[in-house]
């Protein structure tokens, strides 16, 4: 991940990953990093298919302090 930041409303994080164009990436989420429980986040944010060397998703409701992110090639 190379950036992330609550949105002007603190409602959603926005989370930039480096990517290779054309490739599909699941965008995971989880609370709790002891578990092995991650979550897919779903349409329209995930699966997303890179376009660009650098892509950036919208996580819907991410407010929690303790919400982790995964990308994972699909």
């Amino acid at each position: 991940i190379t950036s992330s930041a609550l949105d002007v409303t603190g409602t959603n994080l926005s989370v930039c990953f480096a990517s290779v164009p054309g490739v599909v990436y699941n965008v995971l989420t989880n609370t709790d990093l002891t578990q092995t429980n991650w979550t897919d986040v779903g349409a329209p944010v995930s699966p997303v298919t890179a376009t660009d060397t650098n892509t950036c998703v919208l996580i819907p409701g991410a407010t929690n302090a303790a919400t982790y992110v995964l990308i994972k090639q699909n």
